[in-house]
């Protein structure tokens, strides 16, 4: 059981990896409302990994965010800082993706861009030292 909890962490990390790449494209490509929303869904797939190790199956984004909060954040296993940037993130994300009116600058996207990197290589160190990566 606990080698398919570490293929399904590990495609949750790829996952959020991919939508790194993904985010890096729609960068170059202007495409700046997709990549703060999909900077969101990067963080969001790395949170889940970390959630799997406490058998924490949560598909809801309130969920994610409220649930990484209590299991890592308020027990000082990931910095606060991290699950900010979550929550800034998904704040994000719901204006690229629902506010037409509101313009979305290259400066955000790039920003949401590297919160996402910080968020993930902090989430992929734990792993890692856990012994699940």
């Amino acid at each position: 059981m606990e080698e398919e909890l570490k293929i399904e962490i590990k495609q949750y990390i790829k996952r959020s990896e991919d939508a790194i790449d993904t985010v890096k494209i729609l960068i170059n490509h202007k495409k700046y409302p997709d990549a703060v929303s999909k900077a969101y869904y990067a963080m969001f797939y790395a949170a889940s990994a970390l959630l799997r190790i406490k058998d924490l199956d949560v598909s809801k984004h309130s969920g994610v965010l409220s649930q990484f909060g209590l299991h890592f954040v308020k027990t000082g296993i990931i910095d606060k800082n991290h699950h900010k940037r979550l929550i800034k993130a998904f704040n994000d994300r719901d204006v690229a993706d629902y506010r037409v009116m509101k313009e979305v600058i290259e400066q955000v996207a790039i920003q949401k861009l590297e919160d996402a990197q910080k968020f993930i290589e902090a989430i992929k160190s734990f792993l890692i030292n856990g012994g699940w990566l």
